[in-house]
């Protein structure tokens, strides 16, 4: 299949599954915000949070491994997804030790054995996923995304309306939700499933001195995108975090959008990263990227406060004004994952510690520091300078794999242009009219690159192998 049509078709079917889920969860906010306060929502936002930064260390990010080992033809999958849930498994089961002995004077420890219940039902729905992912099952696992948002959605309001359970609930939703996908996903690749329990150790070794440094990588990529909370828990309070939280919410639906993208391009850029044009290919690819996700930011950036106005609870309507940093750092993650992705191809994950451990150590002390001058605004804006490091650091760290050209002096008036625009909402002041203006400046400065993106689109949807 032809590289630009088999990337189309991923991400269109990438979209159908994961936006649709969020998009279903995104609408559902009203109802959180409406239902729960400010300090259920910032401890329920704690609880996944911090569920998500133990995932990697109890699983040795073995789900990674998962993926781009269950890609590679010369290898037994059976092995491949035997050890990703051995490992799993076993990690949790450390963790079940170690929150059962240990206790600690907070009163965020008393909920425990709900990030506990996360990591576990998560754990293997995320081997399992990326066992399906990487043979290539886009459908199976676009369509099992579908069933999981509705399931938990529909738990969730039956355990927290009818049964009155609040935070709990929803903690409840999200695991049972977990479990049932997780099912469907084993029934749906039944023929392709089989266990093997004489385990190769050359292939655990292999999988697990790929998925190691993703270890320190996934960290720093959740410290990058949460330790700001924790530096609000410590330096405001849990309303603030809910509202943080709140405001996190439409930047989380361009994150949604690149993370169907970055799934579909994982799997072109493995099948590409040996190809003669490949420096070509990810040029193009990434001229659509910044200039999509450019104009789709500025236009959520200006219709951002009636959008809060009708998705968010009354006690939250305050959030959108934290949004516009938040969004440019969306932005700059989605270049970042991009990039990336080479050190998933070439199997080079050591690399990948380097710069995202560098740019987490960065947030974290923009984060401490303009929390404490600025509140939730110093937050928003350390998070956006960290992802603008984070991926001029992995553009450099990964030139040598393949080289991007970027036209710079038209890249930077455009950010400019963006972040000028998050600026004036930052300080409380909509002005339509001056948005709509930045805006067609940067349709104007890029009118020639869009008609040329959607013509090659046209084209290549057309183009037959």
């Amino acid at each position: 299949m032809n590289k630009y049509k088999r990337l189309t078709r991923n991400t269109t079917i990438f979209l159908l599954g994961d936006a649709g889920s969020k998009l279903a969860a995104f609408f559902m906010l009203r109802y959180y915000t409406g239902v729960l306060t400010t300090s259920e929502y910032g401890i329920i936002d704690l609880i996944v949070t911090t569920a998500t930064f133990l995932m990697p260390t109890i699983t040795l990010a073995i789900n990674e491994s998962v993926f781009r080992f269950s890609m590679d033809r010369d290898i037994e999958r059976s092995q491949v997804i035997t050890i990703g849930i051995a490992i799993t498994l076993i990690g949790n089961f450390v963790l079940l030790l170690l929150v059962s002995l240990v206790h600690l004077p907070y009163d965020f420890w008393n909920y425990r054995m709900l990030i506990w219940l996360v990591c576990i039902t998560s754990g293997i729905r995320a081997i399992l996923s990326s066992y399906c992912r990487g043979i290539e099952k886009v459908k199976l696992y676009a369509i099992s995304g579908i069933i999981q948002s509705f399931l938990q959605i529909g738990i969730a309001v039956v355990l927290i309306s009818v049964f009155q359970m609040g935070l709990r609930g929803y903690i409840y939703a999200a695991a049972s939700a977990s479990l049932l996908t997780s099912l469907i996903i084993v029934i749906g690749i039944r023929k392709e499933l089989r266990f093997n329990f004489h385990i190769d150790p050359a292939i655990g070794k292999q999988m697990l001195v790929y998925s190691i440094p993703l270890i320190i990588h996934l960290i720093s990529w959740w410290a990058m995108s949460s330790i700001d909370k924790y530096v609000i828990l410590s330096q405001l309070t849990t309303a603030d975090n809910g509202m943080f939280s709140a405001a996190g919410k439409v930047p989380a639906l361009l994150t949604t959008v690149n993370a169907v993208f970055f799934k579909a391009w994982q799997l072109s850029s493995v099948a590409e990263s040996n190809s003669a044009d490949k420096a070509e290919f990810y040029s193009k690819i990434f001229h659509l990227l910044h200039i999509t996700l450019t104009l789709v930011s500025m236009v959520l950036l200006l219709l951002i406060r009636p959008i809060y106005a009708v998705m968010v609870g009354p006690a939250f309507e305050g959030s959108w004004q934290y949004t516009p940093f938040l969004v440019i750092s969306v932005v700059f993650s989605c270049f970042a994952s991009f990039m990336g992705t080479n050190y998933v191809a070439m199997k080079k994950t050591k690399g990948a510690v380097y710069t995202s451990g560098s740019a987490a150590l960065i947030n974290l002390g923009l984060n401490i520091v303009l929390t404490r001058h600025f509140g939730i605004t110093g937050t928003a804006f350390a998070t956006m300078i960290s992802y603008i490091l984070l991926w001029i650091f992995i553009m450099l760290n990964t030139s040598h794999f393949v080289s991007i050209r970027i036209q710079y002096p038209k890249f930077i008036a455009t950010h400019i242009l963006l972040l000028a625009q998050a600026f004036l909402i930052a300080s409380g002041q909509m002005l339509y009219i001056v948005q709509a203006v930045l805006i067609i400046i940067v349709v104007w400065m890029n009118a020639n690159d869009i008609k040329q993106i959607f013509h090659r689109m046209l084209f290549h949807l057309r183009k037959t192998e």
